[in-house]
């Protein structure tokens, strides 16, 4: 049943976006996502040209193309259209410290209800309560906490840090 549904609605298996700089692949339809709220396969959902990064024992993916990898692996680039993440961890966060650096613009960042708002050059943490999925993935250690951390920056272009809370 799982499998008819899916083939039927517009959106499976792939979609890509026009804006090849936005670009993100789609793998659950609208009708889908009330049946299952989390995208189930993560393997080929990123933004075009992004890699994943690993920093203190967070897994990090660029969902869209507003979110890239700064100068190291530590450092997360968002441009103005804004961006998203899915970060994961072998076990659950309460939450993560976001730092912006002095010359960003400031930044409001968002998992589920959950929202914080950083100023240039400020650390807030950001309580994420229940991660978005909790998913098997192909490296061994067991299942992978993972949370959806969506960032707007208010005007221009942000650098951002982020470190887990246990």
């Amino acid at each position: 049943a799982f499998n008819y549904s899916s083939c039927v609605h517009n959106g499976y298996p792939i979609a890509h976006s026009d804006d090849p700089t936005r670009a993100a692949l789609r793998y659950i339809s609208g009708p889908l996502y009330r049946w299952l709220p989390h995208e189930t396969s993560q393997r080929h959902i990123r933004a075009r040209g992004s890699d994943d990064i690993v920093h203190h024992g967070l897994w990090t993916r660029f969902l869209t193309g507003g979110a890239s990898r700064g100068a190291s692996d530590e450092e997360i680039l968002i441009d103005d259209r804004g961006g998203e993440l899915l970060v994961g961890t072998g076990r659950a966060l309460a939450g993560l410290t976001l730092r912006t650096s002095p010359s960003s613009s400031a930044v409001l960042a968002w998992h589920q209800f959950r929202k914080v708002e950083i100023e240039p050059g400020e650390r807030q943490p950001l309580d994420l309560g229940f991660p978005s999925a909790l998913h098997p993935m192909w490296w061994p250690g067991g299942p992978i906490y993972l949370y959806r951390l969506k960032l707007q920056p208010s005007d221009g272009d942000v650098s951002l840090r982020i470190k887990p809370i246990f």
